[in-house]
């Protein structure tokens, strides 16, 4: 579900006057014909009993001063966008204030930020606490007259009608914001008064259930997450699917097996502790030099970066590198099934496995398993549920770096081959179930 569009399509309908019934008893709101807007700027149609008004006839513009006592002070930060509410105010002393602490907010104003207006950042300043409250001149303070509801105004302006007059309005590349006056001139589509108080009720209603569903789906996403993490674990410990004991170990020469001492928690009798460089080739690639055109032009030989892997199957590659490049450099052309890992940076531990053949750059370390020894899947996730841990390997330079030989030195734990089938086959399934929930969810 996205509920941000969810939102945004309750608000259109509620200033369109389609969210409610209108109520022939009800009369306009008496303008004078000067505050109106002409019929050929009118946006869109409205109701027969709603007018079209501009902003600053219908709002009073907040107060300035130079605070002379310690007060509480709203800037952007104050705001929280996603939601629309006043959130901590800064306590500022006088001495202290900022050069933009001038608009004095009283209980009841509605707030606008002129500065990137399509940010958001807005609410009604309800409940405010006893001492004096001032806000930054990059907002628009707006008082109520007897012609509009603040928490109607408050919808109106985090519409996507309403933010896109205002983007549109706005100057300045670094800085955009719309000017004061242009914002007071904005056209506002303006029901009778009981009516708005109507529209505020039901809209409240349904974004409180929004609200509801966006904190299931939280704790679903994080719920399923854990469920992954829990599943990996009990996988790699043999506690995902019972064991067979007519399956034997796999042979392996007892140089190759893991001292217990360096075995980093117990798993079943007929499984093996090796190091990952036992279970296949590991090998990173390079890049070829970018200055050279010979190299990517007209490539054909897929050339995958960190940045390509998704935790999952990698079948396209968006960059390739031309035969001149790979015979004068130094990686190989990895085959399809190989296990992929990210060695360096933002996207350490990060995986794929190939379902085309192709080259990497040197912060990617590809693996040829070996298929006496280990299925890629259940490497995979392995690597996977040993993320946390290669990042803690990786830390301490500038650079997180795992690098070759950390990822050959480390332990793997290797049930038999068709043990090592059928714990795949269950993550699967049971991982499959959790994105069909995560999927219902959203």
């Amino acid at each position: 579900m996205d509920t941000t569009a969810l939102r945004q399509k309750l608000l259109d309908l509620a200033i369109r006057g389609r969210l409610v019934p209108q109520d022939p008893d009800e009369p306009a709101v008496e303008l004078d014909a000067k505050d109106t807007v002409p019929e050929s700027e009118q946006p869109f149609e409205i109701p027969e009993n709603w007018r079209w008004v501009r902003l600053g006839k219908i709002v009073n513009k907040a107060k300035q001063k130079i605070p002379q006592e310690d007060f509480l002070y709203i800037d952007v930060g104050s705001i929280k966008n996603d939601k629309g509410v006043l959130g901590e105010l800064k306590p500022t002393t006088s001495k202290e204030a900022p050069s933009r602490a001038r608009k004095v907010v009283k209980e009841g104003a509605v707030l606008y930020s002129t500065v990137r207006p399509y940010l958001l950042n807005t609410c009604v300043a309800d409940n405010l606490p006893e001492e004096e409250v001032i806000a930054s001149t990059g907002f628009a303070v707006m008082e109520m007259t007897d012609f509009i509801n603040n928490h109607f105004l408050h919808f109106i302006l985090r519409s996507e009608f309403f933010s896109s007059y205002a983007t549109k309005k706005q100057k300045g590349a670094s800085y955009p914001a719309i000017n004061e006056k242009d914002f007071f001139l904005a056209p506002i589509p303006l029901p009778p008064l009981p009516e708005q108080e109507r529209i505020v009720a039901k809209l409240e209603r349904l974004f409180e259930v929004i609200n509801r569903c966006e904190e299931a789906q939280k704790q679903i996403a994080e719920t399923a997450t854990q469920l992954r993490t829990s599943l990996l674990q009990a996988a790699i410990q043999g506690r995902l699917v019972p064991q067979n004991p007519d399956e034997q170990a796999i042979e392996l020469d007892a140089e190759d097996i893991v001292p217990e001492s360096e075995q980093p928690f117990e798993i079943p009798e007929n499984w093996r502790w090796v190091k990952l460089g036992h279970i296949g080739d590991w090998r990173s690639g390079s890049t070829p030099k970018r200055n050279i055109l010979a190299y990517y032009e007209n490539g054909n030989i897929p050339w995958l970066k960190t940045g390509d892997l998704t935790d999952g199957i990698v079948s396209s590659i968006p960059e390739c590198i031309t035969e001149k490049a790979f015979s004068e450099s130094s990686m190989r052309l990895n085959p399809k099934g190989s296990v992929l890992i990210a060695m360096y940076g933002a996207t350490i531990g990060k995986l794929g496995i190939l379902d085309i053949e192709s080259t990497t750059n040197q912060a990617c370390c590809a693996c040829i398993a070996d298929n006496n020894l280990i299925i890629n899947w259940f490497l995979f996730y392995y690597l996977l549920s040993q993320r946390k841990e290669f990042i803690a390997l990786g830390a301490g330079g500038a650079q997180p770096n795992i690098s070759r030989q950390k990822i050959i030195s480390y332990p793997i734990p290797l049930p038999p081959l068709p043990e090592q089938e059928r714990i795949v086959a269950k993550l699967e399934q049971l991982f499959n179930t959790l994105k069909t929930i995560e999927k219902v969810s959203s």
